[in-house]
């Protein structure tokens, strides 16, 4: 499984995910719940393409405190060709440093396609697509970070909102 190569990954391991449906979750906090929750630094987690690598955790979007892809305090991520369906938000860093989401597809989550939050500094987001979501893109409390070539669309409001950002 997904949490068991994170489990016994180390700083700079890059995690090649195969192509299926993952609709398990991992516990972050009592309240909190993610698809994946990474707790490393320098991982790398690859799926072999957006279309078929699918992180859907069990439940509603609506619920606020499930997420697809979390990390918190992490640096130096690379998360890339994966899809992320069905969580609040789909790839949801929280204080996450130098690190980068590409190629990747968000669609049908409760809020954010991807989000990044509260010292997310120095990201890169970027060959993304976000669809059918609330939000396509929401970055808030960040500096540094760059947003490219990401074809949002589909939305029920703002494809992209970078807010309280020195960017």
């Amino acid at each position: 499984t997904i949490k068991q190569a994170l489990d016994s990954s180390a700083a700079g391991d890059t995690i090649f995910v195969d192509a299926g449906i993952y609709d398990s979750y991992m516990t972050v906090t009592s309240e909190d719940s993610a698809g994946v929750n990474i707790t490393k630094d320098n991982i790398t987690l690859i799926g072999k393409d957006s279309a078929s690598t699918i992180i859907d955790p069990p439940g509603p979007n609506s619920i606020t405190t499930m997420y697809g892809i979390y990390a918190d305090s992490q640096q130096g991520l690379v998360i890339k060709n994966l899809a992320v369906t069905g969580a609040q938000h789909g790839i949801y860093f929280v204080n996450v440093a130098t690190s980068v989401i590409s190629g990747d597809s968000a669609h049908s989550n409760g809020f954010a396609g991807f989000k990044l939050s509260f010292g997310s500094d120095s990201n890169a987001i970027s060959g993304n697509m976000a669809y059918g979501n609330v939000m396509g893109i929401y970055v808030e409390a960040c500096t540094a970070n760059t947003v490219t070539n990401n074809l949002i669309l589909g939305n029920t409001a703002p494809g992209v909102i970078m807010e309280n950002c020195l960017n």
